[in-house]
């Protein structure tokens, strides 16, 4: 069993042409859920904008996991996922001062399930055995807003990384071995990444991000993909709705290997502290 969660990918090429122009923009919006501009942008000496993001990611997940050569193929539902789900904590944190940004995103989600079978063995009428996976990704980014005109916005993340702390654990109850199986796997990709705005109106934002990395520094490709339509309910608050997409693929010189893609629908609220 896996886990899900559960922050950008697609280094996003083309540029649009002409020269920055007046926005108005506030708000720093640079995670997978964000808020349309309200202030005039960017000059070296506007206060900080800040938001903070909680969201709900109902993700389904498919991959592979293994250690020394024993390899498991898996899929789950987001309803196979929310059936097992015992925690979890989604949100961001992000903030624009001028065009310089930052954000870092924070997923962590625990999974347990049980099951019990009676066994032919004397003394052992019955054998529980307990799984439970978790999963903690942290993404700090920095970034430059070098492109902001008031119909299109476009942020570079020229430094960030994603770090993974996975693992997962089966004990058995009234086991005649009494044996406890775990394992964890610790590592960080580097990212580079972009993200495009498009306020569609002074109370509607169209997002589209992403980043890519691993590169073998850490795993063997890393890369998300995020979008999002976020509508302003108010000068504080703003709700979001979109898609993301995660893939990792991490492999270790004693075997152990951890190929994961993760996706679904997230709803988001956001908190601007502006």
């Amino acid at each position: 069993m896996s886990l899900v969660v559960v922050s950008l990918m697609l280094c996003l090429s083309s540029l649009a042409h002409g020269q920055d122009q007046p926005a108005e923009a506030g708000s720093s919006q640079n995670a997978p859920v964000g808020a349309p501009s309200k202030t005039p942008a960017a000059d070296p000496g506007d206060p900080w904008h800040a938001d903070l993001i909680l969201y709900l990611w109902l993700a389904g997940a498919h991959g592979t996991i293994g250690m020394a050569s024993h390899d498991v193929d898996f899929r789950a539902s987001p309803t196979e996922l929310l059936q097992h789900f015992r925690f979890g904590l989604m949100g961001t944190v992000q903030a624009r001062r001028g065009r310089y940004v930052f954000i870092n995103d924070l997923l962590w989600v625990r999974l347990r399930a049980t099951n019990t079978t009676t066994l032919p063995v004397p003394g052992q009428p019955q054998l529980s055995a307990e799984a439970k996976a978790w999963q903690f990704i942290l993404t700090p980014a920095f970034g430059y807003r070098f492109l902001d005109g008031e119909k299109i916005k476009i942020d570079a993340m020229m430094l960030g990384v994603r770090y993974w702390h996975v693992g997962s654990s089966l004990q058995f109850t009234s086991s005649p071995f009494g044996r406890t199986f775990s394992k964890t796997l610790n590592w960080a990709d580097p990212l580079l990444g972009a993200r495009i705005l498009f306020p569609l109106s002074p109370k509607v934002l169209v997002t589209i991000g992403g980043d890519a990395g691993g590169w073998g520094a850490g795993a063997q490709l890393d890369y998300e993909i995020v979008g999002s339509l976020g509508y302003n309910l108010s000068r504080k608050f703003t709700i979001s709705a979109g898609y993301r997409y995660l893939y990792v693929d991490y492999r270790t010189t004693g075997d152990s290997i951890y190929k994961l893609a993760i996706s679904g629908v997230l709803v988001g609220v956001n908190y601007h502290f502006e």
